[in-house]
Parts: C-alpha cells; structure tokens; sequence
C-alpha cells in the first residue's frame, strides 16, 4: 500500500492556509531559512495583530507593516491582506470630524471629510495584511491603522506635515446612501509646504557720529563726564575770624 507524501511547502501552499493564524509564524520562519527577512517580518507583525498581542501599539505595528510592506510584490501583498479594502466602504470619525473612506479597486480614494456634500478625490490606499494606510494630497497628511479581527473596524492613528497626530476610527458600511460616490468630488491635488520658521528681526546698527559735527556735540553734552564738568563748582565756605583772647579780669601782682 502506497501512502502520498505531503506536498513540499510553498509560497502558495502556505498562502492557502493563512486562515489558520499559527501559519503565519510558519510561514515566517520558512521564509527566513531562505534569506527573506523582510517578508517574515511583515508576517510576524500581521500574527501580532490579529492575535491581539499588540495591544496598545496596533497603530506602531500597521505603521512598521506598511513601511516594509511599500517594497514588497504587490502580488504578493494581495495575496496577504485578507479581508482586502478595495471596493468597500467605511465611515466614522477622523478626530472629531465625519469621516467617509471609499477605497477605490484602482489605488485610489474617494473620502468625505467634515461637514459639506464635496467628497475629495485625490488620495491613495496601500493595503499590506490587515494593516491600511491612506495618505491624501501627497502626504500633506498620512493615516495608518488595521483591521480588528472582526473584519469590520479600522482604525489607527493619523499625522500631517505640521506635527499634528490625531485618532481614527472607521466601520465597514454597506449602505447605498455612503457607497455611492457624490457628484460633486474633487480631484484637484493640493500642495502644501510646512509652515516656514519667522523671520529673525535684525538689529539696526546706528553709525557712531563724526568728531566735530553737531550731532557728536549734542552729544558728548549729554555724557556724565561733560555733565559733571558743565556744573559750577560749589562756593568755598568763609573761614570763621578768630576771637582775640578774652581779658583777664585778674590784677597781677605788684613788683613793688
């Protein structure tokens, strides 16, 4: 009796069985053995995620991921962000403002930000596991976050080039009223530039004033020294005249 042998493991073999969270440190390891660090990193992080073990640090972790996942095969990370944002719909709140992503199936992303019927068109999504980012207006500001292993909220942190950082947090939504797409976007790309620094203000050197003009002697008038010698010296007080002796009163004795 014959018995099959496993199959030999594979990239595909491997991205079959992702659904099974332990597959991914796996995956990763079979993937280090073979000099790809990098991908073992991003499959290291994504088991983070998705077995809560990251905590507070979710959006730190969905930072890391996109950052190595930006040059990585783009196949490769289809392959691995599982459920995928293209084509679906979420909204909540950016900050404290309504907050309506569309994630386009082309890279793109139709968003509505704050009050208003405008939707704004000129932002892209790079999904890389269950981490997303989206940065609008070329990186004028950056949104990162993952989803919950619900498949059903995003959220993370957001940052723009003035230093500001702010919470996100969107659901998925299939509501015809938020998918549909208004007709009023803009597609205009903004650019901006980080607030210059002020100016220093200079001090205004004055020229010192030449010997003999009437500006330097209207003013060495006003110096202490040529003030002290403006001042008339003070009147020697009279010297008291001496009394002459008084009389005595006392006859001297006669010689007689």
């Amino acid at each position: 009796m014959s018995t099959q042998a496993d199959p030999a493991p594979s990239d595909d073999r491997f991205l079959e069985m992702l659904e099974e969270r332990e597959t991914l440190l796996v995956y990763a390891d079979w993937l280090e053995e073979r000099g790809e660090t990098a991908r073992a990193e991003v499959l290291r992080l994504q088991y983070k995620l998705v077995s809560g073990a990251g905590g507070d640090d979710r959006g730190e972790i969905a930072a890391r991921m996109l950052e190595i996942g930006a040059n990585l095969d783009p196949a490769w990370r289809r392959a691995i962000s599982r459920p995928s944002v293209a084509g679906s719909t979420w909204t909540g709140r950016s900050d404290k403002n309504p907050f309506i992503v569309r994630f386009l199936a082309d890279g793109v992303v139709n968003y509505h930000y704050g009050a208003g019927s405008t939707s704004y068109q000129n932002a892209t999504w790079l999904q890389v596991g269950c981490a997303v980012g989206i940065e609008t207006n070329r990186h004028y500001a950056d949104y990162e976050g993952a989803i919950d292993a619900t498949g059903e909220l995003l959220a993370g942190m957001a940052h723009n080039i003035t230093g500001a950082r702010w919470a996100w947090s969107v659901a998925l939504t299939t509501d015809p009223a938020l998918v549909r797409i208004p007709d009023n976007v803009v597609t205009t790309v903004f650019t901006h530039t980080t607030p210059a620094a002020p100016a220093k203000r200079e001090r205004r050197r004055v020229p010192a004033a030449k010997k003999g003009s009437a500006k330097a002697k209207a003013k060495a008038k006003t110096t202490p020294k040529a003030q002290a010698k403006a001042r008339p010296a003070p009147k020697a007080k009279p010297k008291a005249k001496a009394r002459p002796p008084a009389k005595s009163t006392k006859k001297k004795p006669s010689r007689k």
